[in-house]
C-alpha cells in the first residue's frame, strides 16, 4: 500500500480514543483525542485523516486506544475509499460512507457544503473490489465469500455488517492469505459474525481535503 501522506500542508499530533483504521477520517473527542469520524447528515465535522504509522499495531492498519495519532488537516493524501459502487474519476468528490471514517464517491460535479470531505484527483477502479460473505464467526479469522478475484493478501478491507456501523457490527481487517478462490483468511481474529453480507476492498485514491 502507499503511505498516506503525498504533500501534506499541516498535521496535528492527537491521541486515539478508539480504534482508528489508517486514513480514516477522524473528529475531535476530548481535550487532545480523537475517534472515527461517523457518517450522517452532517459529516464536515472531521479534522482531518489519521496518518499511516510505520510500527507495526495490534491490529493491523488501525491504532488502537491511547496511541498517538498524527492527523494530517489540510493537504493531497491517499485516501482508501470503499470498493464497490461507481468507479472513480479525477475531479469526482468523495463523502463519508460509514461509522468507521471511510470514504466513497459522492458525485462528479456536485459539491455538498454538509456532506463533501475530499476530491479524487486521479481515476481508480473501485466497482470490482467487493464480495459478499456467506460465513464469517466471531473469534474465526476465516471468511467464505463469493469470490476472492480482486482480493489479495495483505488487503486492508472493510467488513460491512447489517446497520454498517463500525462499532455495532462493521470492523477494518487486513486479509493474511488467500486460501481459495472462495476463502480469506485474516491476520486478527474477527469481532463480529457475518451472513450474507459484504466484504469490500479499500482502493487509496490520491485525493484532496475539502476544508
Amino acid at each position: 500500500m502507499k503511505r498516506i501522506a503525498v504533500d501534506v500542508w499541516h498535521t496535528e499530533h492527537m491521541t486515539a480514543a478508539g480504534e482508528i483504521p489508517f486514513g480514516s477520517a477522524v473528529k475531535y473527542s476530548a481535550a487532545g483525542t480523537v475517534v472515527v469520524a461517523v457518517d450522517g447528515a452532517n459529516t464536515r465535522g472531521f479534522i482531518g485523516i489519521a496518518e499511516d504509522d510505520i510500527v507495526e499495531k495490534t491490529q493491523p492498519g488501525c491504532y488502537s486506544t491511547y496511541d498517538p495519532v498524527p492527523v494530517i488537516v489540510a493537504g493531497i493524501v491517499y485516501l482508501p475509499v470503499v470498493g464497490g459502487g461507481t468507479d472513480v474519476a479525477a475531479g469526482d468528490l468523495l463523502k463519508l460512507a460509514n461509522d468507521s471514517g471511510l470514504m466513497v464517491r459522492e458525485s462528479a460535479t456536485t459539491e455538498a457544503v454538509s456532506t463533501t470531505c475530499a476530491r479524487a484527483l486521479e481515476d481508480a477502479e473501485v466497482s470490482n473490489y467487493t464480495t459478499a460473505m456467506s460465513t464469517a464467526t466471531a473469534g474465526a479469522k476465516t471468511a467464505t465469500v463469493t469470490s476472492t478475484a480482486y482480493f489479495l493478501a495483505g488487503d486492508m478491507v472493510y467488513l460491512q455488517g447489517a446497520t454498517d456501523a463500525t462499532a455495532t457490527d462493521s470492523e477494518v481487517v487486513q486479509i493474511a492469505t488467500v486460501d481459495s478462490t472462495t476463502q480469506v483468511t485474516f491476520k486478527t481474529a474477527l469481532k463480529f459474525s457475518y451472513s450474507s453480507q459484504n466484504m469490500k476492498k479499500l482502493v487509496q485514491v490520491k485525493c484532496l481535503l475539502r476544508g
